[in-house]
């Protein structure tokens, strides 16, 4: 219901923005026929988003910048999309509008935390909010994007299950392109937007943009393509002919027909497995036309090659593991080793289920008589016991350890997942350290060792039977959380 007013309420505004006759202004906003349907059926604000972008254009129009950014705010705290109205509004310097957008920010950011707790907000900001930009959600190479990220990725990195055959197997190349091409897409909106004195068209330009350097879209985030194409048929700069190709690329843009190029997606062939990319930079380029210089157009070309340039140097050599072969797809997470059998979690359809390499190993139990702080941690798979001996993670994220009635910190988080080592030597975790990194510590020393290097995650560490080797999950050339396993063997320095 929110969602479905919501549209209406848009449509109610953009009739006072944009001098289109109503009836054809209704047929624009039903026009994106799958991006409509899917963002009601699943609940995606982007309705909302919509509302609230258009929102921020009126009350802009109105001369009211403090309004308009604190219009922008709700946009810039749901979503990445509100990142080039920033820089535009810095770079045309309406600090009012600004510092509106930036405070309603910061005042949903803080109701969130006090509702929420800062934890989920930390793991977000640490964890997710970094894979987000770099594309690396789910996973990193399929054409359901339809973004410059993930072309990037699938042309120049291999991955043996997502992405078997790129045009050629070059990590730092990836991971340039994919820091470059987004950010010349973004550079170049935002020039062209504070180039444009109607403010109708800037906004227009910095939607476009916003979506075309996404790294991550789906269908129903091109409802927010109504603003941009309502203002560009509404254009007296342009002819019949641009506005026929306007009205396509809009159309093409928010159907399901661009999936159905997934079938392309190999080698050279997956620059025709983009199309919705394609259209989306039509209508971003047909709304900045004449709008950006030579001079500006090369500076952010530039400004886009070094932030590429800076991020394939950072690309880190990558740690030799051993690959788990029996387990392939999608995800492969939480092994469990025994003598005789593997198991590790999978994607069934639309359910997690354990499958086994081998013998199924014995189910975990909680021995009776554990206190709350140790059941707790059980039940989040961040504690272990054997004999006498408990290791769990506490509320902090510590890994504490307790054995002959005395408790004592052994490792600093955030830390998850400690098992203990078969003859209970060790225990093995995953710590944060800029990453998540396996450590294994001696439980009589308290000494500490890390056992991984590697800039991606390294999750869910189990000892091999004998305790000579660990068998964990790692996101490496995934996206995050979509692991896959790796061996790596333990023993004395």
């Amino acid at each position: 219901m929110v969602l479905a007013a919501s549209l209406v309420l848009s449509f109610l505004v953009l009739r006072r923005l944009v001098p289109l006759p109503p009836a054809v202004l209704a047929i624009l906003f039903l026009l994106p026929t799958a991006s409509l349907r899917n963002a009601l059926l699943y609940g995606q604000p982007y309705p909302l988003l919509l509302l609230l972008v258009c929102l921020a254009l009126r009350a802009a129009r109105r001369d009211r910048p403090a309004a308009a950014g604190l219009w922008l705010a709700p946009v810039l705290a749901l979503k990445l999309y509100g990142a080039p109205f920033l820089l535009y509004l810095a770079w045309r310097r309406q600090w009012r509008a600004l510092v509106g957008a930036l405070a309603g920010t910061a005042l949903i950011l803080a109701g969130a935390v006090a509702i929420l707790g800062w934890r989920v907000h930390a793991a977000y900001v640490r964890e997710v909010l970094p894979a987000s930009l770099a594309g690396r959600i789910q996973d990193p190479y399929s054409p359901k994007w339809q973004t410059a990220t993930s072309l990037a990725h699938r042309l120049f990195q291999r991955e043996s299950d997502l992405n078997p055959e790129p045009v050629a197997d070059r990590p730092a190349l990836a991971r340039g392109l994919a820091a470059a091409l987004p950010a010349a897409i973004a550079l170049a909106g935002v020039l062209a937007a504070a180039a444009t004195p109607d403010l109708a068209r800037a906004w227009a330009i910095l939607v476009a943009a916003s979506l075309a350097a996404s790294p991550m879209a789906v269908t129903y985030h091109f409802v927010l393509l109504v603003l941009p194409v309502a203002v560009l048929l509404s254009a007296a700069d342009l002819g019949p002919r641009a506005r026929a190709i306007v009205v396509i690329a809009f159309v093409f843009a928010t159907s399901p027909a661009p999936h159905y190029f997934g079938r392309f997606a190999s080698g050279w062939g997956n620059l025709l497995a983009y199309p919705r990319l394609v259209a989306t930079l039509v209508i971003l380029a047909l709304a900045a036309a004449g709008r950006l210089s030579r001079r500006a157009f090369g500076g952010a070309l530039a400004a886009a090659g070094a932030v590429g340039l800076v991020a394939a140097l950072r690309t880190p050599p990558e740690e030799r593991w051993t690959r788990v072969e029996p387990a392939h797809g999608y995800l492969a997470a939480d092994p469990q080793a025994c003598a005789g059998g593997l198991g590790w979690l999978t994607v069934a359809g639309d359910r997690l289920v354990r499958v086994w390499s081998g013998q199924p190993c014995p189910a975990r139990v909680l021995p009776p008589g554990a206190d709350e702080a140790v059941r707790n941690a059980w039940e989040q798979g961040d504690a272990d016991l054997a004999e006498g001996v408990a290791v769990y993670v506490d509320g902090q994220g510590d890994l504490r350890a307790r054995a002959e009635g005395r408790e004592r910190i052994l490792l600093r988080g955030p830390a998850r997942h400690p098992r203990l080592a078969p003859d209970r030597a060790w225990v093995a975790v995953q710590a944060w350290r800029g990453s998540w990194d396996l450590w294994a510590v001696e439980l009589a020393t308290g000494r500490a060792r890390a056992l991984t290097h590697d800039a991606a995650g390294e999750l869910d560490p189990s000892w091999e039977p004998d305790g000579r080797g660990l068998v964990f999950a790692s996101d490496r050339r995934r996206g995050l959380g979509s692991t896959a396993l790796y061996r790596i063997p333990f023993g004395p320095e």
